[in-house]
């Protein structure tokens, strides 16, 4: 047997229900505001996604011998062409870091002529306008250059990082990188 004074509660609740009051806070959901700069370990996928781009070093790289100006272009995912001192060479590149082996002593070459292993090796993305990029072998840093179209889109605590349609990465939203 249902008393009155049961009905009325179980009718005001039943009101409450259907006029959204539920307990919780009426507030917006979180919006997450995804970076516009990263920097991604070089892999096959991002070398690919810049193949034929020419990045400068305007003081070279230690780590691959040269002290001068130095260009290094990736032309595949596994290969890539270094440009110092007047001499081209051709490079197999493996990942983990950037290891470059040059053939033996090929000529022209760049000095010394054998395997290179260049840690940290990233590229660094910006997203915020026309796409841009750079390159960070060891300590050196090239030129930003343009690279195409890139994006950081995130969800939940991670960004994907995308150049010309193709994943480059995934780095971990940022602090401070929601609000609403």
């Amino acid at each position: 047997m249902v008393r009155i004074r049961d009905s009325f509660k179980y009718g005001v609740f039943a009101a409450a229900l259907a006029f959204g009051a539920t307990g919780c806070d009426d507030e917006e959901p979180m919006m997450v505001t995804p970076p516009t700069k990263a920097s991604v370990p070089v892999t096959a996928a991002t070398t690919t996604a810049v193949a034929n781009k020419k990045f400068t070093f305007a003081n070279g790289v230690a780590q691959l011998g040269t002290t001068g100006s130095t260009d290094v272009t990736f032309t595949s995912s596994s290969a890539a062409t270094v440009v110092a001192g007047g001499k081209t060479s051709m490079a197999m590149v493996r990942y983990g870091s950037c290891i470059f082996t040059f053939p033996a002593c090929a000529t022209p070459k760049v000095e010394p002529c054998d395997t290179h292993t260049v840690n940290p090796c990233t590229l660094n993305v910006d997203a915020s306008g026309a796409g841009t990029g750079s390159f960070t072998l060891g300590n050196a840093t090239s030129a930003s250059v343009s690279i195409g179209m890139a994006s950081i889109t995130c969800s939940g605590t991670m960004c994907n990082v995308q150049v010309n349609g193709m994943t480059v990465g995934m780095i971990p939203l940022p602090t401070g990188s929601t609000g609403g």
